[in-house]
């Protein structure tokens, strides 16, 4: 879609960045009802006007505002072609990007003291999905939908069917309370975007939600060991400021996969 063809609501929130009318290049959305335009400053996502998944992320990204880091939300617009929301883009690089980006120690600190910080945010008054039993919810819908692939997973996990699998996962829930704080749900390295030495801000933050620590370090501590592999978990979980709960982080573990 050329710049010109975009609603004016769209144009003026974007400004000079389209005025040029160049051909943007089109991807679909995750759930194939949509579509997105990248710039190198903002991203345009346009979806029908009841899409939850447009609804969660600007949700999430006005509560955010103010309190982390993250992309911009610069309109939230409805008109006859649909929802559209356009939001910034962070400088700089994913932190799996690691080979452009230098000091390795540096970068992993830098992992371990952001996410310690999202995850010391007040939580009071907190709206989204709370709890060990938001994540079964998403485990079961999942399952229900036939999109766990036991024969994706490691061992031993395939070897059992979904239905068995969300049951082990289900009765393995750690007999600890739980240390709920602000997670970010998905903190991959690519999810990092990071700008030389600082933390540009988190990006993809449609499943923030209030949760057990363990879940967001569950999945961190995956994404560093498949990354960077050695003791990058350990340099993270120091920077962190917290050695992880094992039956909690192994629990959490399968949960990411599942879910």
């Amino acid at each position: 879609m050329a710049a010109e063809r975009f609603p004016d609501a769209v144009r003026d929130a974007l400004a000079a960045d389209v005025a040029s009318g160049d051909e943007l290049t089109v991807q679909q959305l995750d759930n194939g009802r949509g579509q997105q335009w990248m710039l190198d400053t903002h991203c345009i996502s346009l979806a029908s006007a009841d899409d939850e998944r447009l609804d969660g992320r600007a949700s999430r990204l006005r509560w955010l505002d103010g309190r982390f880091a993250a992309p911009r939300l610069l309109l939230d617009h409805t008109d006859e072609q649909g929802r559209w929301l356009v939001t910034s883009r962070l400088a700089g690089e994913p932190a799996d990007r690691f080979e452009a980006l230098g000091d390795i120690q540096g970068l992993v600190e830098l992992l371990g003291r952001s996410l310690r910080a999202l995850h010391d945010l007040d939580t009071d008054g907190f709206p989204f999905a709370a709890g060990w039993e938001a994540v079964r919810a998403d485990v079961e819908r999942r399952r229900d939908r036939g999109d766990i692939d036991p024969t994706t997973l490691p061992e031993p996990y395939c070897r059992y069917d979904a239905d068995r699998l969300v049951e082990l996962w289900s009765e393995g829930r750690p007999t600890a309370s739980e240390d709920l704080v602000v997670c970010h749900g998905a903190p991959t390295m690519t999810n990092f975007i990071v700008d030389g030495p600082n933390l540009s801000g988190l990006a993809n933050v449609d499943d923030l939600r209030l949760a057990d620590r363990h879940l967001d370090l569950a999945v961190i501590h995956r994404s560093l060991h498949e990354t960077l592999g050695g003791e990058s978990p350990l340099i993270f979980f120091d920077a962190y400021g917290l050695d992880p709960g094992l039956v909690q982080l192994d629990h959490y573990v399968l949960a990411d996969m599942l879910r």
